[in-house]
């Protein structure tokens, strides 16, 4: 596992970068720029890219000046806050020929879903979020002086979103 997050916004500039055999490069987006600029070609090969989305615009985490070539079964894994339904963003920028996304298995936060696609106008690997889950915690909240307990689904406003807003509970969202 090699993980680059540099909260600087410094990007890690490599010539040809390859990954195989189980690698996994482990990145936190930056919205301005890359985390991984490469000067060559992207070779992935049974490998993962996993991404911790924070927040717009979307910069695509791995920029490289040349081929993207693929193999095998490759992961990209998303996490984070800043996966919105509706939105479309770059994964993987590179310069040649398009790939096809069947060597690819997208894995999205739970409640999310979405898909791979190959943006052949700006020659980038895009992920398209097409639900996202509630970022949820439960807290528990009061009515009037009595303290609401109940753990329910799609009921009580026990549950608080990131911005401590009281929120209902849908299961499997």
């Amino acid at each position: 596992t090699f993980g680059v997050n540099d909260p600087y916004g410094v990007s890690w500039t490599a010539n040809n970068i390859v990954l195989t055999n189980g690698a996994i490069l482990s990145l936190t987006n930056n919205p301005s720029m890359p985390d991984v600029n490469g000067a060559g070609n992207l070779v992935l090969a049974d490998s993962t890219i996993s991404v911790s989305v924070q927040s717009a615009p979307y910069a695509a985490p791995v920029t490289i000046a040349g081929n993207l070539t693929v193999s095998g079964m490759n992961v990209i894994s998303l996490s984070g806050v800043g996966l919105t339904s509706g939105t479309s963003f770059p994964v993987i920028d590179y310069t040649g020929t398009p790939v096809p996304t069947n060597n690819f298995t997208l894995i999205l936060p739970p409640g999310s879903n979405g898909y791979l696609t190959n943006n052949a106008a700006n020659t980038s690997l895009d992920v398209v979020v097409t639900a996202s889950g509630q970022n949820l915690a439960w807290h528990g909240t009061y009515d009037g002086s009595v303290q609401l307990t109940n753990w329910d689904i799609n009921t009580s406003e026990n549950w608080h979103d990131t911005l401590y807003t009281p929120s209902k509970y849908m299961q499997y969202d």
